[in-house]
């Protein structure tokens, strides 16, 4: 095997063992984030700071459901708040109930008939989710890198020779001698026709 094929697949080796223990670390932040102390909103009712482009999720305290919880999140016009019940963002204590998304800079009025959280996603990115996205890309491009390695060091393989060998040719008898024994030449026989040609 050639070295570029040898070195892509130990590089690509590397590149997914790495993204993979990067990508780990990140989901384990994720999960020990802390939305009560990372929580930009807190309570039933008041106003949240807010950028344009921002998103938003909010959490109810875990002893309600999302069916027994009102929220608005407004400007005074429109509503900005989504339901989304969806218990696989529910953190300890909290349970997810839904999200909203901000087009201006500024406050937002908030509402609700019970305790809720408002966090911003991008603490998740902070915390965490930058280590685990970029882990997994990375083990993407490491995967392909093997698969690439592994085409290239077959392709690089020597083809097998065939070897011809040349067919012996014969003319004439072949003749292979007695081993042990000496050469004893054969009686001549006379034919008739030979005898009467003598007289």
């Amino acid at each position: 095997m050639q070295n570029g094929p040898k070195f892509t697949l130990i590089g690509s080796g590397i590149v997914v063992i790495i993204a993979i223990v990067v990508a780990i670390v990140g989901l384990v932040d994720i999960e020990e984030i802390d939305v009560e102390a990372k929580a930009s909103f807190k309570g039933t009712e008041g106003s949240i700071e807010v950028v344009d482009g921002g998103a938003y999720t909010v959490f109810v305290n875990d002893e309600f459901t999302c069916q027994e919880t009102t929220i608005s999140v407004n400007d005074g016009t429109y509503e900005y708040f989504e339901s989304d019940c969806d218990s696989d963002f529910d953190e300890e204590g909290w349970r997810s109930i839904g999200v909203f998304y901000s087009d201006v800079n500024g406050e937002l009025d908030v509402q609700s008939n019970h305790e809720i959280l408002i966090i911003d996603d991008i603490v998740y990115l902070e915390e965490g989710g930058a280590e685990f996205f970029g882990g997994c890309c990375f083990v993407c491009l490491g995967l392909m890198g093997l698969i690439v390695g592994a085409i290239w060091a077959y392709s690089s393989k020597p083809a097998p020779q065939m070897v011809v060998m040349p067919q012996q040719q014969f003319t004439g008898a072949q003749f292979q001698p007695v081993v042990g024994e000496s050469y004893q030449p054969a009686n001549l026989i006379i034919t008739q026709q030979e005898e009467e040609r003598d007289v």
